[in-house]
């Protein structure tokens, strides 16, 4: 967790120089903001203006530091979700790959959807066998 507390304590740093920056100047403000911050922090890694540039997109669009990544939203539901989940009510004992041919999409699609609606796919692997001595 300190690696992350250290890194966004960096990004934080930048997001202060730029905001300084952009009160200062608009031409040439993140080549400007990378120089500030070079000078101000010359014990650190120095970013180039496309990181400044990148941060200040980031912190106006979504209020963050980082770029969000799409897991983060909402899913988006597969076209065949309702087939696939069909050929399982069908036949519980089918395998991902055969639904996955039939319905035309790859067994990892047959694999993320379900998942998405809480499905565990597994094989029966009988190994032992109990008989009427078995207590």
């Amino acid at each position: 967790m300190a690696d992350n507390n250290h890194v966004n304590q960096h990004r934080f740093d930048m997001t202060g120089v730029l905001y300084e920056m952009t009160r200062e100047n608009q031409r040439g403000l993140y080549a400007a903001a990378a120089r500030v911050y070079a000078e101000r922090y010359p014990d650190r890694n120095h970013p180039p203006p496309k990181a400044f540039m990148r941060l200040h997109t980031n912190m106006l669009a979504d209020g963050r530091f980082d770029t969000p990544r799409p897991h983060h939203y909402e899913v988006q539901e597969n076209v065949h979700t309702g087939e696939i989940l069909g050929a399982f009510e069908e036949d519980p004992h089918t395998s991902s790959r055969a639904v996955a041919q039939a319905v035309g999409v790859s067994q990892y699609t047959v694999l993320n959807v379900l998942h998405r609606n809480g499905y565990h796919p597994y094989k029966v692997h009988l190994h032992q066998d109990l008989t009427a001595e078995d207590l």
